[in-house]
């Protein structure tokens, strides 16, 4: 996908139904192009009422 293709893309996550999220989380991801996948997993945590998110990439 081109970088615009990227960054259009929503909606990528959801979180089960009956799954206990903790109230801290690190997301790891392997390549950290156009940032829109942590931040799309970071809004999805805070709906689901996650206090605290940190992220570590791989590579960049």
């Amino acid at each position: 996908m081109s970088r615009a293709e990227r960054l259009k893309t929503k909606n990528t996550f959801t979180i089960k139904a009956k799954v206990k999220i903790p109230k801290k989380v690190l997301l790891v991801d392997d390549i950290y192009t156009t940032g829109n996948t942590i931040q799309q997993a970071i809004a999805i945590l805070k709906s689901a009422g996650v206090q605290e998110i940190k992220s570590f990439s791989l590579c960049r």
